[in-house]
């Protein structure tokens, strides 16, 4: 038998899913972190293990990392790797 899931539990999951999201998107390094970042990474730390540091998933910090990787970039204040 199939099962059926009411409205409320649906838009629950898709409410949660959403603040995820909009939590992972909202988080910003400052320019002390990036730097701590970018040199744990040279040095072959996990993401998994940077993220503890900060009290965030390895998937937001990654994330945050990229974002601003890439605005630097497009302010030109770093070059491409």
């Amino acid at each position: 038998m199939r099962r059926q899931y009411s409205g409320d539990r649906i838009a629950a999951n898709i409410q949660r899913a959403a603040q995820a999201r909009a939590d992972k998107v909202r988080f910003v390094l400052s320019d002390e972190q990036m730097a701590d970042v970018e040199q744990r990474r040279a040095a072959g730390e996990t993401w998994e293990r940077i993220s503890h540091t900060y009290h965030v998933s390895h998937t937001t910090i990654m994330a945050a990392y990229e974002r601003q990787t890439r605005a630097r970039r497009r302010a030109g204040m770093e070059k491409p790797q």
